[in-house]
């Protein structure tokens, strides 16, 4: 995996970007809005607010006000020239320097600060459809910058929240929001603190801990938790933790406790304090394809059972084991590659299955093979007869055994050729909007296509309209049939073949926010796929947007 600094950094502008296209700005009134200056019109904030009517913007030019703003009408409330020149600081500090209490308020560009004692920056108070943009939310005296509670369908991207004596963003019974793309460093008690919340997106944000407590069917993807890692806590389950960068944690880079049925997958989880990945009195939980390189232990189950844990590479965690096993049982565990640690593996106390629990058909040295497959352990001294890459004896694990023990590192086992052509969810979706993809796809097997799916971004309704494939004596074109059934799919009236090596054109319309891959030509091992003009729902051209899809 081996994510880079830098493209978090880029991950956490595309965030934006597509996220203010996403939520299109919605208000009463908006015909009929009057711009209004602070201070031209009115001396203060809070007087211009309570003399503008619903679907009002109300620009703050440059310069220091001490005020408790107070917003109860949907407005638009900006600075002239950015959170930099315009800072708004809590008259009385033992309130929030600004409280929203009406839906589809949008702030944009204000430094914000002054409260004390459990007040906040910015407070969204039972509100739905706000959006806060480029503000400021730094040391907040025991308080949070950003808090949001009891409130639905909000945006809140591309702030700095950080150095503040609480959390730098809180969701507490709020729920369907994004926060996308913000900086929350170095706050006294973490980042990001989601509680009894439910299906929001937390996405490229770069922040110290982000903690999830009775809340389920979050996304956390992208994001650079550079000090304390994820924590699910009581009943988080659901939860899809993908993709972060949770290394140089001062405790686990991933801890699950008491929470079910949650996804943790592709996270780099290295050179942390504690462990790469701990799963504690937790059942039912996917940890797939995650690297735990340099830690205490790579990878820990305690007192959790029916877990899959595959595909993972635990390396060099030189204090105590690759994996560490107790009171656990009934997981599956396969695929993983267990590389000179102290002991690749301990497990007392725990039965488990060491191995896959059907058969795989895969490729091995250039011949296709199919059998239960195990673990690499890079300490294993068996042989291989009949050069299958899979171990003759089995693999001791304390009172349990790894019976199908890889020759090499899972990642010389490869699939057999396949009857798809699949791009893949993309790493980075964002920036997705919907609009005309028109380019050229060139298969390196042949595929038989019956159905066109398509990857739709997340908590959103992404999907593909129409689709024409054509070549200069061909073509087959094919249209979706609504919201029913299976509608992320549209079905071909005739199966149709896309032969190996033919390049094809390609026009796919889509609708919602698809996921995207911002690359001119996209390689995969199913064949290459190349965006000629990508045409937004806004009549923006552009020459890097793939759509993600998968033809089978």
């Amino acid at each position: 995996m081996k994510k880079e600094s830098e493209r978090r950094k880029f991950r956490m502008v595309l965030a934006f970007a597509v996220l203010f296209a996403m939520l299109v700005f919605v208000s009463v009134g908006i015909a009929s809005a009057t711009t209004i200056y602070v201070p031209d019109n009115y001396a203060k904030i809070q007087l211009a607010i309570d003399n503008a009517k619903a679907g009002d913007i109300i620009v703050v030019r440059d310069g220091l006000y001490y005020e408790n703003i107070k917003v109860n009408k949907s407005l638009t409330l900006k600075s002239e020239n950015g959170s930099a020149n315009c800072r708004v600081r809590a008259d009385n500090p033992n309130d929030h320097a600004i409280e929203v209490k009406s839906d589809y308020m949008n702030i944009i560009g204000f430094s914000v600060g002054g409260a004390t004692t459990g007040s906040c920056g910015i407070y969204l108070n039972n509100v739905n459809y706000c959006k806060i943009f480029n503000t400021d939310c730094s040391h907040i005296w025991s308080g949070h910058g950003i808090f949001l509670n009891t409130s639905f369908n909000n945006l809140i991207s591309n702030n700095t929240c950080s150095h503040n004596d609480c959390w730098g963003i809180c969701l507490r019974y709020s729920s369907d929001n994004v926060v996308a793309g913000n900086d929350c460093e170095n706050n006294e008690w973490g980042g990001i603190s989601i509680s009894h919340s439910n299906n929001n997106s937390i996405l490229s944000n770069k922040c110290d801990e982000i903690a999830i407590t009775y809340s389920k069917n979050n996304n956390v993807s992208n994001n650079d938790c550079i000090s304390g890692g994820i924590y699910l806590a009581d009943d988080s389950n659901k939860n899809v933790i993908s993709n972060n960068d949770c290394s140089n944690s001062e405790v686990d880079g991933i801890w699950v406790l008491r929470s079910e049925d949650n996804t943790i997958s592709n996270n780099d989880c290295n050179n942390c304090d504690w462990d790469g990945i701990s799963i504690q009195d937790s059942n039912n939980n996917n940890v797939s394809s995650n690297e735990c390189i340099n830690n205490n232990d790579g990878i820990t189950l305690k007192n959790s059972n029916n877990n899959i844990v595959s595909r993972n590479n635990c390396k060099n965690n030189n204090l105590f084991n690759g994996m560490y096993i107790e009171n656990s049982s009934d997981n599956t565990i396969y695929l993983n590659n267990l590389i000179d640690n102290t002991n690749n593996v301990y497990s007392p106390a725990s039965t488990n299955i060491w191995n896959s629990t059907e058969k795989i058909i895969y490729v091995y040295d250039g011949t296709t093979y199919e059998n239960y497959m195990g673990n690499y352990w890079s300490d294993y001294k068996g042989n291989d007869a009949t050069n299958d890459g899979i171990g003759d004896s089995p693999y001791s694990i304390n009172s349990d055994k790894d019976d199908y023990p890889l020759m090499q590192p899972w990642e010389n086992y490869s699939a057999p050729t396949r009857n798809v052509f699949d791009t893949g969810q993309s790493e980075n979706p964002y920036p997705s909007i919907f609009g005309t993809h028109i380019g050229k796809i060139k298969p390196n097997h042949d595929v038989i296509v019956n159905i066109i799916c398509t990857y739709s971004c997340s908590v959103t309704g992404g999907h593909t309209e129409y689709v024409r494939f054509e070549n200069e004596s061909w073509n087959v074109t094919a249209n979706w049939d609504g919201y029913k059934g299976d509608w992320h799919n549209i079905t071909f009236d005739e199966p149709f073949t896309l032969y190996a090596g033919v390049t094809y054109n390609y026009t796919i319309i889509t609708g919602s926010y698809p996921q995207i891959h911002h690359n001119k030509t996209l390689t995969v091992p199913d064949g290459e796929i190349t965006c000629i003009e990508f045409i937004d729902a806004n009549g923006e051209r552009y020459n890097d947007w793939i759509p993600a899809i998968r033809l089978e």
